[in-house]
């Protein structure tokens, strides 16, 4: 989205007008702007986007219910107006220019901060949940980002679009299980739900109130003690296993108060007054406990946070959950190394494993409501577009096309990255150039996999056409071969700016070895489809034009020797790279495959039954080209041995739950060998 889109905007208020002035932070479906009243901030919402309308509803719907406290962030309005830009609706709420309690984290030496601070926080926080209850409110977001620090010293819950006043004594009572345990996915955090929430289906016999906001708070206190979430999944929130150091200088007290609000059951958890009147008489607290040291607010004022403060900070907190934020989080970490591999490789086990479930859109849309917080640094930008390249690769085609229309998937992300550096100026203009030209690339490999999106996997693998057993037998379509061409072209153009002696050499590197990896798995799809349709032209029962089929083959040929060998040179200046570990990666491609392809005899009417399957399938080299194997398999072959890949923690809950689970990639390739016809790609 474009900064500043709504700056100098007057907005008319009960009996006053403001002036939307600098753009100040962005959400999801929201941008903030400071005002000309510098009291108060306007959250400006495009009503093109129907889940940040229904989340502004929630937010109006919550003031109108609620007055002034000290711990809840005032409201001076709302307004629904038309614009140029198109349609808002705008919430004018309280200035809070100290931040949020992760900003107040972040400042504080070692972001450890002490005990009665955290009592501190706990204490005004459910000053605030209790009259939220009062009011039959249930917040239901309950987390670090949403308690705001006013300047009257106070923490100040924030954010009502996920607000509800639904509650079941038991849950069973719902209507719909299914589309409640959607609708609370929707509206709360992961690491910060309770058992009741995580899995409706095995609590329906539990009730489901405003506990829940007091278990994300226990949740809060524990990050703040420890900086992690008290459990490592979801089967641990669910059995009460939660982690407590032996040693730590946190009190017993404070410990049981903690624990208490992170019961499992809910009925005996604490409510927000049993809180208030736990650290009233049990910790004894009183009024100026716990304050909050000012001097990081003026050093706040004079040093911006770095990046990387607040990122490490994230995946300090996030990255032990077994979750695809926590995941994400911990991938794109602030340094200058590529994004680590053993969380790209757990977001596509967890694609392939519930690929039913919608996975790839939870996963674009936290990955975009990443890149906006970080859309101005080099190296996470670099690292998002390493991260999509694998995730196009290696993820179920759902990653890559999707028949209905989702908010946001791969395309959004790449155009909104490509429209905020295109022609941006910069010290380090050679990086802003890759991420462009990296950006184009996979726009048309989105585009290639989409239009054979029956025919192979984002890997180049042939999965998809394989288990179909519909398709009549046809010559292949030389436009398949000629789109390929043209986008391995495309990947070579690609390969020339990059093992450029960037600042950012690490990180170049992983894109390099992402590189590599589609070339070599879409030469090796050319090879073994380009032999086929030679040696196809040889069945005796099918007619078509000889003269038409020569001439197409003359050029593929010739395309083909080009870009094998201008494949085969960028692969070996990659093997010169003093990096041992990384040449050694890059796979050998030989020369004797060119001449091979070329000495194919064509047109001789030798082939009396054409069974694809003895020219096209995975046990089949040239010279050692094989068809790229299914990702998805390799992670079912991985999840037989593994047991941690096995079972992630919905396969677990399934368990529990004693629903059996249903085989998704069961291959149907035997029926397609017993099948009488023979089967090839339909002409396109």
């Amino acid at each position: 989205m474009q900064k500043n889109k709504y700056k100098n905007n007057q907005i008319k208020f009960q009996n006053q007008t403001l002036t939307l002035k600098e753009e100040i932070g962005q959400g999801a479906y929201s941008n903030i702007y400071s005002t000309s009243d510098s009291k108060y901030v306007a959250k400006v919402i495009n009503q093109q986007f129907e889940a940040g309308y229904r989340s502004f509803l929630k937010e109006k719907e919550a003031y109108q219910n609620l007055r002034d406290h000290p711990n809840i962030l005032k409201s001076l309005g709302n307004a629904e107006v038309s614009i140029k830009e198109g349609k808002i609706a705008i919430l004018i709420i309280e200035n809070c220019p100290k931040g949020s309690l992760f900003n107040i984290m972040a400042q504080t030496p070692k972001q450890q901060l002490m005990e009665q601070q955290i009592i501190r926080i706990i204490y005004e926080i459910s000053q605030g949940l209790k009259y939220l209850h009062s009011k039959n409110i249930i917040h239901r977001d309950i987390k670090i980002e949403n308690i705001l620090y006013g300047e009257d010293n106070s923490f100040k819950i924030c954010d009502f679009g996920s607000i509800t006043s639904q509650k079941y004594t038991q849950i069973k009572n719902h209507p719909n299980l299914e589309l409640l345990q959607e609708e609370i996915d929707k509206n709360t955090t992961p690491q910060y739900r309770c058992p009741e929430q995580i899995d409706v289906m095995l609590y329906k016999e539990s009730s489901l109130d405003e506990k829940v906001d007091i278990f994300a708070l226990g949740v809060l206190a524990y990050i703040l003690m420890f900086k992690k979430p008290p459990f490592e999944s979801k089967l641990a929130a669910i059995n009460g296993h939660c982690y407590w150091p032996e040693s730590c200088f946190f009190t017993e007290k404070m410990a049981n108060l903690v624990k208490n609000m992170l019961k499992e059951n809910s009925s005996e958890r604490m409510s927000a007054q049993d809180v208030i009147f736990y650290i009233e008489k049990q910790l004894n607290f009183e009024k100026n406990d716990g304050i909050i040291d000012p001097m990081i607010f003026q050093k706040q004022k004079h040093d911006e946070l770095k990046p990387g403060i607040l990122n490490n900070l994230k995946k300090i907190i996030f990255c032990k959950f077994t979750d695809t934020k926590g995941w994400i989080f911990a991938s794109l970490q602030y340094d200058e190394n590529g994004p680590k591999q053993k969380y790209i490789r757990k977001l596509l086990v967890k694609a392939w494993q519930k690929r039913e479930k919608k996975k790839t859109d939870k996963f674009y849309s936290i990955l975009l409501d990443f890149l906006k917080e970080n859309l101005n640094n080099q190296i996470i930008v670099l690292k998002i577009l390493v991260l999509i390249h694998n995730y196009l690769k290696k993820g179920p085609q759902e990653a890559i096309y999707i028949s209905y229309i989702r908010k946001v998937g791969p395309e959004h992300i790449l155009q909104e990255i490509k429209s905020f550096y295109e022609g941006k100026e910069s010290l380090n203009g050679s990086i802003n150039n890759l991420i462009v030209k990296y950006c184009l690339l996979m726009e048309k490999k989105i585009t290639l996999h989409k239009k054979y999106f029956d025919f192979f996997e984002g890997n180049f693998s042939l999965n998809p056409f394989l288990q179909s057993i519909s398709m009549k037998f046809r010559p292949l379509n030389p436009v398949l071969l000629e789109d390929l061409l043209v986008y391995m072209q495309g990947l070579i153009n690609f390969s020339k700016i990059l093992i450029i002696n960037h600042s950012l050499w690490k990180i170049q590197v992983s894109v390099v070895i992402s590189l590599v990896d589609e070339m070599y798995c879409c030469i090796s799809l050319f090879t073994h489809l380009y032999k086929t349709f030679k040696q196809s032209t040889n069945f005796n029962s099918f007619q078509y034009n000889k003269n038409l089929i020569l001439q197409s083959i003359q050029e593929l040929d010739t395309q083909f020797e080009f870009i094998y060998l201008l494949i085969l040179k960028f692969f070996k200046r990659c093997q010169s790279i003093t990096d041992s570990v990384f040449s050694s990666m890059v796979p050998k491609m030989p020369l004797e495959v060119v001449q091979y392809i070329k000495n194919i005899e064509i047109l001789n009417n030798s082939i009396q039954q054409f069974n694809v399957f003895d020219f096209l399938n995975y046990s089949v080299n040239v010279f050692g080209l094989k068809i790229p194997f299914s990702f998805g398999y390799a992670i079912l072959d991985a999840c037989k041995n593994n047991t941690e890949i096995k079972e992630d923690d919905d396969t677990k809950l399934d368990k529990k739950r004693s629903i059996p689970q249903q085989d998704q990639f069961n291959t149907r390739r035997e029926k397609i060998l017993e099948s009488q016809e023979g089967i090839f790609f339909n002409s396109k």
